[in-house]
């Protein structure tokens, strides 16, 4: 403990030794609490829209395709949101400031749209207005133009981020792409980022002496004996 700090706790006890006795007589007339203490956090019951969006205070957030059309509980704590359906948690993001904001996950979207036959050719590239708020910023750091110039209409930007462990990992794969003057797709990017499979250990086989086991069952019986 520093002297600061033995200071402070000199001053604190000081002071707390004057309030002794009148803590005293209260807490011989403090009852237990019958009321349950209140909750951290607000709660409400909206609806998911068709755009896989929900509405909470003014500010809109995206939520898992599967819940389009649900009726969904949010608690909204101090400094981020949970999403419950049927008592199971859904969804966690940041809480919004301000109003007519959007936080849009691009992992609660791409795996819809994967299904979803021209569910891509409409959707933004990352440095547009729309994908800004949708696509990890980091891929926001690639240009549209030769995104669009050097893949095909099905942009496999969105398809790789559905099968990607890490974001960083579309991001390298697409920059190495791009100074490519080869056409490329999807399976270009997945193949650049899919790890290589670990080798199989070979494990040596040892044959096992029975007879070290009947021997050891004879000094049993001769000691039981």
């Amino acid at each position: 403990m520093t002297d600061y700090e033995h200071f402070i706790a000199q001053v604190m006890t000081r002071r707390n030794e004057r309030r002794r006795e009148r803590l005293a007589e209260e807490l011989a007339v403090m009852k237990p609490l019958t009321v349950p203490p209140l909750e951290s956090y607000q709660e409400c019951r909206v609806r998911v829209g068709r755009g896989s969006m929900i509405r909470v205070q003014h500010n809109a957030y995206s939520v898992p395709t599967s819940l389009i059309g649900q009726m969904v509980i949010v608690h909204i704590h101090e400094w981020h949101l949970e999403v419950y359906f049927r008592r199971n948690l859904m969804a966690k993001m940041p809480r919004l400031v301000g109003q007519n904001q959007y936080q849009l996950n691009y992992r609660h979207l791409v795996d819809s749209l994967l299904r979803k036959p021209g569910g891509f050719p409409g959707l933004p590239l990352p440095g547009s207005l729309v994908s800004d708020r949708c696509f990890p910023a980091s891929l926001g750091n690639l240009e549209p133009v030769a995104l669009t110039a050097q893949s095909r209409p099905d942009l496999p930007t969105h398809r790789a981020l559905g099968g990607a462990p890490l974001e960083s990992d579309v991001e390298a794969a697409l920059k190495r792409l791009l100074e490519s003057p080869e056409t490329w797709d999807d399976t270009d990017v997945e193949r650049l980022i899919k790890s290589p499979s670990p080798a199989i250990p070979q494990l040596a086989t040892s044959s096992v002496n029975l007879a070290q086991y009947d021997a050891l069952l004879r000094e049993v019986n001769d000691d039981s004996a």
